[in-house]
């Protein structure tokens, strides 16, 4: 039988080891489901704001609002921990992937997206 829905329960290691030499992962959705995916391309649609009494239209286009989506929908596990010696690693949340060093967020990124192939390119 053919599975015609996202296995979001599988996962894939990403070891840091290839990023900085250290023993850290990161554990990633091994397939985002179709709204998932939805929501990480609208993340990346750019936007016309016009000022109030102007008719000129702004379009705005947030770079990394589509990074973030994507590693918030991908990432279910890390090995990061607040403090050498902590028992447990931290618990993944946005604000924290926000928190993030931006030359290991944007290596995350790039893995994540060749993970999901062009499916999650689409539209960006």
């Amino acid at each position: 039988m053919i599975n015609r829905f996202a296995r979001t329960d599988e996962t894939v290691r990403i070891d840091l080891r290839e990023f900085d030499g250290s023993d850290d992962w990161v554990e990633v959705r091994a397939a985002l489901s179709w709204g998932d995916m939805l929501a990480v391309r609208k993340a990346s649609m750019p936007r016309a704001t016009a000022a109030p009494g102007t008719p000129e239209m702004e379009v705005q286009i947030d770079v990394g609002a589509r990074s973030l989506e994507l590693l918030a929908r991908a990432i279910v596990r890390w090995s990061f921990r607040a403090a050498e010696g902590d028992p447990a690693p931290l618990p993944v949340s946005r604000d924290l992937i926000t928190k993030l060093d931006a030359r290991l967020a944007d290596w995350l990124a790039e893995r994540v997206d060749s993970l999901y192939g062009e499916g999650s390119r689409a539209g960006a």
